[in-house]
């Protein structure tokens, strides 16, 4: 059923980062990869897509070592590592293109009327540097980064603190995900909606899990968000 069936106009659009808008999940799992493997943690590429993509950075290094070791690495370590990774993954940056139809998306929607955010696992430092180069500064009315919530996806913190610095009710955003964990977290905020992108292979599962929509790519979810307002009127 979509949104507007539900009798609430929907005011809110609100966006993961990675893998949604620009394809740097592969970037971040060779980054994260690198850490953990001069810290003897070792594992495929494809596990870590499919299974850990959805972290932060930190969160990401506890459930590896967790999962691989049996038990994380200390908090001391966890933390070296954050820091390594972000200035690791800040060098390359610069060659990650925007997925085809991202900038179009988003600069149509404050137009429209939406309010539009960012609720990622990156940290806020990633996220500002992400908005400089690709000229976004002035398209988002917020963001929230995995240093703003004490919990991160899957938990719903990063949704229900990006529509609090919106001030609107969950329930009247709608947000746009590639990972189930991350739909997760959406629908546990209380999202009217998930708009799920397949574009890597933490995508698996997408639809048949929590995403109330998925659609092929970034055009098609344009459209259908702009024809969304035109319903409500």
């Amino acid at each position: 059923m979509p949104p507007s069936a539900s009798g609430a106009r929907i005011r809110a659009v609100l966006f993961d980062l990675d893998g949604t808008l620009w394809p740097s999940d592969p970037a971040h799992a060779a980054v994260n990869m690198e850490v953990l493997g001069r810290r003897g943690v070792t594992l495929s590429l494809d596990e870590y897509e499919r299974r850990y993509t959805v972290y932060g950075d930190r969160d990401a290094f506890y459930h590896v070592s967790k999962d691989v070791l049996g038990e994380p690495l200390p908090p001391a370590d966890l933390t070296e590592m954050e820091a390594e990774a972000e200035r690791l993954f800040w060098d390359r940056m610069d060659d990650i293109p925007l997925y085809e139809g991202a900038d179009d998306l988003v600069r149509s929607l404050r137009p429209a009327g939406f309010l539009v955010a960012i609720a990622s696992g990156s940290r806020t430092g990633q996220i500002a540097r992400f908005l400089e180069l690709k000229g976004m500064g002035d398209v988002f009315d917020a963001y929230v980064g995995a240093d703003d919530t004490d919990e991160h996806k899957p938990k719903p913190a990063p949704y229900l603190e990006a529509c609090r610095r919106l001030g609107v009710e969950p329930s009247r955003a709608v947000a746009v995900e590639d990972t189930v964990g991350g739909a997760d977290a959406a629908i546990s905020a209380g999202c009217a909606m998930v708009y799920g992108l397949p574009f890597t292979n933490a995508t698996e599962g997408l639809l048949n899990g929590p995403a109330t929509c998925v659609v092929g790519s970034l055009p098609k979810l344009r459209t259908a968000l702009l024809a969304l307002r035109a319903e409500e009127g």
